[in-house]
């Protein structure tokens, strides 16, 4: 016959229940009440290692208590099955068999093990937001333990009381009882309680600003719960840490380890605790200007915690929801979603949480410009985080009341706020606090023409800026951090440019620190990888999801001819579509979590050294805008101007919004307006005519015939500025016209050696749109003997890629439809024949200082983010390798194309520049007098030489 603890491990291996019968009839002497006991301090330990063996516990559990029906053992069967039910997010369910074993156990006069069973009922209770009983329950518990001088009991009464408390933001009533619970572990020498309790108490001390306590709380938990390989107390730490690097603007390291967390909780099967790992990594989502992916996350995850019945979770989910669409505009959808946080909060008692809804609402109110309301919503919330001593948000409150007094114009009452926070959060490690508040002051500095005080506010608050955004490793995170942190940098620039007419340099040095960072990281960074991780499971996914949404691509982007489909269809895959990219989003973002950033560059711009290679020939224009309106900065080889008041971003919009509606005219039908075209063509010069007055007469003092270099600002990224017309000729009938994201990014581009084009790799594949992309392309073989042409079936993108892995090629050539998608640009792609090649491919490319020629339609154009940042198919190649783009500004006609194509490659052939070939084929239409529709979509972007 088998001994208890031998009879526990063949019960716990046995394969089928039938199998455990046998073992409990085969050794019916032991299976009897200290069995019980011993399964149920297993199912104790397994739920902090091994969570799924619970549930294989209270099985068991269930099969002793029908083979030996006495009523210890049905009580602790119930015992373990609350344990269960609490391990598969059924906390009702977990009560209801805890107070079935309590029942029992108080029946047969086991008080201990009825307080016992209370104690475990206290966190099921906690999560289903009664904690008025929870309270209740762990008091009298708590009163029996020491009466029987049960320590270890009585601590942990103590520690889970300590949880309810904190799930009520009442941080110091936590922290009394998780110290009181800390003091009787130590004495046990109880390591498995204190990792738990250890990771307890730090949270309380992170959320009081702490730091440097509940970081070694934190790193002794992490030791203890690995020694004692307590798998979901290391998850449970690893989120914690997440939380406390995020409270101290650590973003890079609050998700790598709540993305640690979420895959611990993940394979442990436990669905709560995955949840509210989600809603930890949407918070960081939302501080980074994640707003479209931290509300996909919120959105989702809302009604797993009204099925779990977590109150706390799903009101926080729903505040934090609400905080995200007023950020992202939506008012009245974030008004509703703060009413059903605010109604949690209250039934939760939770006076906190109701303060950080309030403080949601004061921001709302600011925006709306209501600054009344929000100095009161703010000041009240504030009197709460006071109350609770929750140092952070009282500093958040403050800065809404400190930038609602400046709006309203009380500028004193806003200094001592600003001045407060300044202080305050420097010495408590808050450095997301701190540059708003040094930029503030520095706003407040530069009202009273105190350059100096305002200059060195602002310069604190971009050297702390740039410390936050520098240990972020994803090109997503970079660029979206950016989005609300460039007031300072432009402060700046305004300042050197008021002060004195000496600092244009310098305020152009501002306007750069600022433009196109994150693409600069891309392009420092030239290792390339082949694939976004290693992991096969990860990679499996994403390679799933790229595949179902390449189909869907296919159905929607067929002809209209062959579409039977009803428009429900249409708006249902259009809907499939949506969700997958989503989903791409997501595993990219969590992918890349876990890269490590290889490079770290300080800014590359050096306007000496860009004056040398700009020489005598060529002039740079670099648009900022200043007080509403347009500025050049033009930039020779040995001086710097600034030329102001060249008009609006609407008046530009203006001009911009007719030229597009007349070249769309000739998009759809150019033969049938054939004897319309010299009107059309006229009409298009006064419009292009209209443009130059206000962007480049101006600066004819300056530029003169010399090759121009246009920096774009704003919606001017848009304006084919080689094609604006000056009553006489076009611009580049006179010069050279070249372009470039900012003067860094050329300046690296420059930097790379390239000589004269040899081999090229051409990609063409027809569709209905672009007929005869296959003849453009075969062409270039007449043209260019060293060439590699892939057309048709061939056109692949697997075969490109092949291609490029295989050997350096000097001009790769995609001629084929291109899409841009201004809703979301990293989904803008180019059609080749095996599907969809969208932004994200295109970066993950080899292309070594390449020329690359995208002959479709809306290459270049991009969605124009924070910082000047371009997000669409020119970033992608860019990132990828290429030293230079012909690109497209428009869709493109597809004759006058390939023509176009012809003559550029011929001349770059002879040994002529990028930028001069272009501009040869390019005159070739305009000697005809061709309309500039079918000449002048395309622009070169970057080196202007090979």
């Amino acid at each position: 016959m088998l001994s208890a603890n031998e009879l526990v491990e063949k019960l716990i291996s046995a394969e089928t229940k039938l199998d455990r019968e046998n073992w409990l009839r085969e050794n019916a002497e032991c299976a009897n009440l200290d069995l019980a006991l011993l399964l149920k301090d297993a199912c104790y330990s397994a739920w902090t290692d091994e969570p799924q063996k619970v549930l294989l516990i209270s099985d068991i559990l269930q099969s002793l208590s029908n083979f030996r029906p006495v009523p210890e053992i049905a009580a602790l069967s119930f015992w373990v099955r609350g344990v269960k039910a609490i391990i598969q997010s059924q906390p009702v369910e977990a009560i209801a068999s805890f107070n079935q074993a309590v029942s029992i156990f108080n029946e047969q006069k086991e008080f201990s093990q009825a307080a016992n069973t209370q104690v475990a009922k206290l966190y099921a209770l906690a999560m289903i937001g009664h904690y008025d009983e929870a309270i209740k329950s762990g008091e009298a518990a708590l009163v029996i333990f020491k009466s029987h001088h049960d320590v270890l009991a009585a601590a942990k009464t103590e520690h889970n009381l300590g949880n309810v408390c904190y799930r009520r933001d009442r941080y110091q009533e936590a922290e009394a009882f998780y110290t009181l619970a800390r003091k009787d572990y130590l004495i046990l020498d109880d390591q498995r309680h204190l990792a738990m309790l250890e990771n307890s108490l730090a949270v309380i001390k992170a959320l009081q600003n702490d730091f440097r306590e509940a970081e070694k709380l934190y790193e002794n938990a992490l030791r203890r719960a690995k020694a004692q390989e307590m798998r979901v107390t290391e998850a449970e730490t690893e989120e914690s840490l997440g939380n406390l690097a995020l409270f101290r603007g650590r973003y890079d390291e609050a998700l790598k380890f709540l993305e640690k967390s979420r895959s611990g909780y993940a394979a442990l099967q436990m669905p709560h605790q995955t949840a509210i790992a989600d809603l930890e990594i949407a918070d960081v989502y939302l501080e980074l200007n994640l707003l479209p992916e931290a509300r996909e996350i919120y959105r989702r995850i809302a009604p797993q915690f009204t099925a779990f019945e977590m109150r706390a979770e799903e009101a926080r989910t729903h505040a934090n929801y609400g905080r995200t669409l007023e950020r992202l505009g939506e008012s009245a959808e974030a008004l509703g979603e703060l009413e059903k946080a605010e109604t949690l909060y209250h039934l939760e008692g939770n006076h906190v949480g109701a303060a950080s809804v309030k403080l949601i609402l004061a921001n709302l109110n600011l925006r709306e410009k209501k600054y009344k309301a929000a100095i009161i919503l703010a000041a009240q919330a504030e009197e709460s985080f006071r109350e609770a001593n929750s140092p952070r948000n009282v500093l958040l409150s403050q800065l809404v009341r400190g930038e609602s007094e400046r709006c309203s114009g009380n500028f004193d009452g806003a200094q001592k706020v600003f001045a407060d926070v300044w202080e305050k959060s420097e010495s408590a490690e808050q450095p997301q606090i701190a540059w708003a508040a040094a930029n503030a002051l520095g706003l407040l500095a530069k009202e009273e023409k105190n350059f100096p005080a305002a200059t060195q506010y602002l310069e604190k608050a971009v050297e702390i800026i740039e410390s936050l955004r520098s240990p972020l490793a994803a090109d997503e995170f970079r660029t979206a951090f950016f989005t609300d942190k460039l007031a300072p940098y432009q402060t700046l620039a305004d300042i050197c440019r008021m002060d004195s007419p000496r600092r244009v340099a310098e305020s152009l040095g501002w306007i750069e620190r600022a433009r196109s960072q994150s693409l600069l990281d891309l392009l420092a960074n030239s290792a390339h990888s082949e694939k976004l991780t290693d992991n096969p499971v990860l990679q499996g996914r994403l390679n799933n999801l790229r595949e179902e949404l390449n189909w869907f691509y296919s159905r929607i982007q067929r002809p209209q001819s062959e579409i039977g489909a009803t428009q429900t269809e249409a708006e249902n895959i259009g809907h499939e579509i949506k969700k997958r990219e989503s989903e791409i989003s997501q595993l990219v973002l969590q992918i890349e979590t876990g890269r490590e950033k290889t490079v770290q560059r300080e800014s590359t711009f050096d306007l000496p050294n860009l004056q040398k290679a700009l020489g005598e020939k060529r002039v740079l224009i670099e648009f900022a805008v200043f007080d509403g309106e347009f500025a050049a900065f033009v930039v020779e080889g040995n001086q710097v101007e600034l030329i102001e008041n060249l008009g609006t971003a609407t008046e530009v919009q203006d001009l911009l919004e007719q030229i597009h509606f007349q070249f769309g005219t000739l998009r759809y039908g150019a033969a049938q307006l054939q004897k319309h075209l010299g009107l059309l063509t006229a009409r298009a010069r006064r419009l292009l005519q209209n443009l130059y007055e206000i962007l480049l007469r101006p600066l004819e003092e300056w530029i003169k015939e010399k090759h121009l270099i246009i920096v774009p600002a704003k919606n001017l990224h848009y304006v084919p500025f080689h094609a604006l017309f000056d009553g006489e000729k076009y611009l580049l009938e006179s010069r050279e016209v070249s372009f470039a994201p900012s003067a860094a990014v050329l300046q690296n581009l420059l930097a790379n050696d390239s000589g004269q084009p040899e081999k090229i790799l051409a990609v063409g594949f027809a569709d209905e749109r672009v007929p005869q992309v296959e003849r453009e392309v075969n062409s270039l073989a007449d043209i260019w003997p060293q060439s590699v042409i892939l057309s048709g079936a061939a056109a692949t993108f697997a075969a490109l890629k092949e291609n490029l892995e295989r050997e350096n090629f000097d001009i790769l050539h995609l001629a084929c439809h291109g899409q841009f998608r201004p809703e979301n640009p990293l989904f803008s792609s180019l059609h080749l024949s095996d599907g969809w090649a969208t932004v994200r491919e295109a970066a993950g490319l080899r292309l070594k200082n390449a020329l690359v020629v995208l002959s479709a339609c809306e290459t270049g154009l991009s969605e124009v983010a924070a910082g000047e940042e371009l997000l669409g198919l020119v970033r992608g190649f860019l990132a990828a390798g290429a030293n230079a783009l012909v690109i497209s500004l428009w869709t493109v006609e597809d004759e006058a194309t390939a023509n176009l194509m012809s003559d550029f490659y011929a001349k770059l052939k002879n040994g002529n520049s990028l930028a001069n070939s272009l501009r040869a084929a390019q005159r070739q239409f305009i000697s005809q007098d061709t309309h500039p529709y079918f000449w002048a979509p395309f622009i070169l972007t970057g080196k202007w030489a090979s």
